[in-house]
């Protein structure tokens, strides 16, 4: 963010830096897809629509978890999440499915099936 004080020195350290806004997202033990959605959307991260479209896109779950799911509800790890306006839904949804992914095998579950 550029303040109405700064310097031109400071504002060219930030530019080429690359210096990126990033909007704080929390995502609560329980909260459901929607929550998520309305979240994103209220930051201008992300559409409602897109949001929840990619949640139950069955392409894009199997690229992330290797399984066919009806949804990626549950494999959204709740967390506190920093994300830019120019990083995008599919982008947000990774991230949250990665870090999923992440704690589940630190655990050392031998299931075959995480459904």
């Amino acid at each position: 963010m550029i303040e109405a004080d700064e310097t031109v020195g400071s504002l060219y350290q930030k530019f080429t830096k690359g210096s990126v806004l990033k909007y704080e997202i929390v995502l609560t033990e329980g909260s459901h897809r929607f929550d998520l959605a309305t979240q994103l959307e209220a930051k201008g991260l992300a559409s409602k629509e897109e949001v929840l479209r990619l949640i139950t896109d069955k392409s894009f779950i199997k690229s992330l978890v290797k399984e066919p799911l009806d949804s990626l509800e549950g494999y959204l790890f709740p967390d506190t999440y920093q994300f830019s306006k120019t990083e995008g839904s599919k982008v947000i949804l990774t991230t949250m499915v990665n870090r999923f992914l992440e704690v589940y095998r630190s655990l050392n579950i031998t299931s075959p099936s995480l459904s």
